[in-house]
C-alpha cells in the first residue's frame, strides 16, 4: 500500500528495559506508547518516566499487535487474543470496543488484529489472522443515531435532555426514555392504575434538571420526577391567578441572568423562581407549590394561540416565540413589545416563529416556520433573514445551537445544517450522511455541556460532537484510463 507511512529509528528509554514490553509504538509527534498489565501508558520526555493513561478493559492479558495514531487524535490498538479493536480519543479517554460480529455487514469478521495502517486519503487499513482486509474511511461523517432500533419505545421524539449525570433522555408521546451512561435503557410511562404516578400522561415535550438532580418534565402540566429518591411532583392548571398557564406546555428556559424558569404554554407563559420541593414521603406523587406568575393576554395585550419557547438573553430581556409573532419582555420595567411580520424586508418574515438564541457574540436568532432564519439588530430593531435562497435546506427552522467554533447547527424539516455567520456558508446534512431523517421537531434540541449535540425528529434522535463531522478535504485524484478525440 502507499500512503503516509514514514519509518525512523527510535532510541527507547532505559526504563523500557525494566517492564518487559512486548509491543511498543511511537506515534507522528514521537510519544512513546505501551501496555503494562491492562494500563495503556506513554513516556513523558518532561519527567523522564511512564505516565499512567487509562486502563483498558479486558478480562484477559493482553496481546498488543499494533498500535496507530491516527489524523483524528484516535489511538487505535489492535490485539491478537481475540480482544479485537480499541479505539481510544486521546482527548477525551472514550474507548470503543470492537469485536468481530459474522452475521451483521461492515463489521469484522475475525478479532485478531495482525496491523493497522492510515493512507493519505484518510482510509483505515485493517489486517486480521484470516488474510482479510478491512477498510473505514476516517473523514465520514460522526453522527449518532438513535431510535426504536437502540431500544426507544417510539421514533418521534419530541424532547432531548442529558443530565449532569450523563444519562440521556428522550421523550415522546409513549413516556420518557432514559439512557444511562453504560448503555442500559429504562422507559417510564403513566399509568393510571400504578402508584405513584411518574407523570399526568405520556406527552414529554420538554425536559430541564433542577437542582439534586430532580428531572422536569413538561407536556400536560408539569412533572419533577427523582428516579433514585423516588420523589414525584406535579403541578397543574386551577382556577387560581398563580396557576400554570395551560394544560399544554411546549417548553422549560432557565433564564441566565435571572435564574428562574420561564414555562411556554398554550395561550400563555409562566416565571417559576423557586420550585419548593418539599421533603414528604417518598414513593407517593405530590402537588407543587411554586413560586409561580401566569402572564397572558391581560399583561401583553394580544390573543396569542400559544407560546412555543421562550428566551433569556444576556440582559435579563425575556424573547418570547409565539404563533403570532414574537414579545420582548422586560421583567424590571414590566413592559411588552411586540414584533410581526408585515409589508417590510427588515421584519420578521413569518407570523409563526419556534426558538431564539442567543449566540456567543450576542447577536439574537429567530427560527420560524416558512420564513427561515432572522437575525434581530437590537439598535436598529431590524430583521435580517436568510431562507432556503441562501443555502438553507428549508425556511421551517425549529432548532439552533452554537459550537465552539462560532457555527450555528440548524434543525429543519428538510435535514440538518451548518451555518457560518460571518462568512454566510452553509453546509446541509440529510440521510445520507447519517442523521435520524429530514424531519425534525420544534423542541427537540440540546447541547451537553462538553459541547455535544442532540436533535430530535420524527424517526429518532441525532448527536454529535460538531468537531467530528469534518468534510473529506483530500482532494480527489484524477486519473485518465482512455481518452478519445
Amino acid at each position: 500500500m502507499k500512503g503516509n507511512h514514514t519509518s525512523k529509528t527510535i532510541i527507547a528509554p532505559l526504563v523500557f528495559a525494566d517492564i518487559g514490553i512486548q509491543y511498543l509504538y511511537a506515534d507522528p509527534k514521537g510519544t512513546l506508547w505501551v501496555e503494562q498489565n491492562g494500563m495503556l501508558k506513554y513516556y513523558s520526555n518532561e519527567k523522564k518516566k511512564l505516565i499512567n493513561f487509562i486502563s483498558l478493559p479486558s478480562k484477559d492479558k493482553y496481546k498488543i499487535s499494533c498500535m496507530l495514531v491516527d489524523t483524528m487524535n484516535r489511538l487505535w490498538i489492535g490485539c491478537n487474543n481475540y480482544e479485537g479493536l480499541k479505539c481510544i480519543n486521546l482527548k477525551t479517554k472514550k474507548i470503543n470496543e470492537i469485536k468481530a460480529d459474522k452475521q451483521e455487514k461492515d463489521r469484522l469478521y475475525a478479532d485478531n488484529i495482525t496491523t493497522i495502517f492510515e493512507d493519505s486519503f484518510g482510509l483505515l487499513w485493517i489486517g486480521t489472522e484470516n488474510n482479510s482486509i478491512y477498510t473505514t474511511n476516517l473523514n465520514v461523517k460522526k453522527f449518532e443515531f438513535y431510535s426504536t432500533m437502540n431500544g426507544l419505545p417510539d421514533n418521534n421524539i419530541r424532547s432531548v435532555f442529558e443530565d449532569s449525570q450523563g444519562n440521556r433522555y428522550f421523550g415522546s408521546s409513549m413516556g420518557l426514555t432514559v439512557m444511562q451512561p453504560n448503555s442500559t435503557i429504562k422507559i417510564y410511562k403513566a399509568d393510571e392504575n400504578k402508584l405513584p404516578h411518574l407523570f399526568i400522561n405520556n406527552n414529554i415535550n420538554t425536559l430541564h434538571e433542577l437542582p439534586g438532580h430532580n428531572i422536569l418534565t413538561g407536556g400536560t402540566g408539569l412533572s419533577v420526577v427523582n428516579f433514585s429518591k423516588r420523589d414525584y411532583y406535579y403541578l397543574m392548571p386551577d382556577s387560581t391567578s398563580t396557576t400554570l398557564a395551560s394544560w399544554v406546555t411546549y417548553d422549560i428556559h432557565k433564564g441566565q441572568k435571572s435564574g428562574h424558569y420561564w414555562i411556554s404554554c398554550q395561550g400563555g407563559f409562566n416565571e417559576i423562581d423557586d420550585f419548593k420541593l418539599n421533603q414528604a414521603k417518598s414513593g407517593i406523587t405530590k402537588k407543587m407549590n411554586p413560586e409561580i406568575k401566569l402572564f397572558n393576554e391581560k399583561d401583553y395585550g394580544e390573543q396569542i394561540i400559544l407560546f412555543w419557547s421562550s428566551y433569556e438573553d444576556k440582559d435579563g430581556i425575556i424573547w418570547l416565540c409565539s404563533s403570532n409573532g414574537v414579545i420582548r419582555y422586560n421583567p424590571s420595567k414590566n413592559t411588552f413589545k411586540h414584533y410581526i411580520p408585515y409589508n417590510n424586508p427588515n421584519a420578521l418574515h413569518a407570523m409563526d416563529v419556534n426558538s431564539c438564541y442567543e449566540d456567543s457574540k450576542n447577536r439574537l436568532w429567530f427560527a420560524s416556520l416558512a420564513g427561515g432564519l432572522s437575525r434581530l439588530d437590537r439598535k436598529t430593531e431590524k430583521f435580517y433573514t436568510i431562507t432556503k435562497n441562501d443555502g438553507l435546506p428549508s425556511n421551517t427552522i425549529y432548532g439552533i445551537l452554537e459550537d465552539s467554533k462560532g457555527n450555528l447547527w440548524i434543525s429543519s424539516n428538510n435535514g440538518l445544517c451548518k451555518y457560518n455567520p460571518d462568512s454566510k456558508q452553509v453546509q446541509c446534512y440529510d440521510e445520507q450522511d447519517g442523521i435520524q431523517g429530514t424531519l425534525f421537531n420544534h423542541s427537540a434540541y440540546f447541547k451537553s455541556p462538553d459541547g455535544k449535540m442532540y436533535f430530535g425528529g420524527t424517526s429518532g434522535a441525532t448527536a454529535f460532537y460538531p468537531d467530528s463531522i469534518t468534510e473529506n478535504k483530500i482532494p480527489t485524484k484524477i486519473v485518465l484510463t482512455k481518452l478519445y478525440i
